[in-house]
């Protein structure tokens, strides 16, 4: 008879939260401000407020980029050459090593939310540990 013994090991998942704070904000280039929203070993959410008519030079990363427009718009140009106009409440995506830039519109306020998968390493300088661990 085979005895078999199987010990199972369940990872607790670790909850943060993290409380606005206005020193979170960056100003990375003129124009533009970033504020980490949250992160962990899989993942970074990021917030950009961008003034009007500001570039955001060609670019890219090893990191897959997701986002969504929240106010505002702008218009993003890849590698090849293609142009996309996006709005409030449009959604993008932008794949690891892809060039691509960013021409935001006239708006006063363009606000875009990133997640970047996995977290952007050149971001870590600008990381805060959670306010709350439950």
């Amino acid at each position: 008879m085979l005895n078999v013994s199987l010990e199972l090991k369940i990872k607790r998942i670790e909850l943060k939260f993290w409380k606005e704070s206005p020193s979170d904000w960056r100003e990375v280039l003129p124009g533009v401000k970033r504020r980490i929203l949250s992160w962990d070993k899989d993942a970074m959410l990021v917030l950009y407020n961008i003034s009007a008519n500001t570039v955001i030079a060609k670019h890219n990363h090893v990191n897959a980029q997701h986002g969504l427009v929240i106010k505002g718009g702008g218009t993003f140009e890849f590698s090849n050459g293609k142009r996309y106009e996006i709005r409030e409440n449009e959604a993008y995506y932008v794949p690891p090593n892809e060039d691509h830039m960013l021409l935001t519109g006239p708006a006063p306020e363009n606000i875009f939310l990133d997640v970047f998968l996995p977290p952007r390493k050149d971001f870590s300088n600008e990381l805060r540990e959670s306010d709350l661990n439950p």
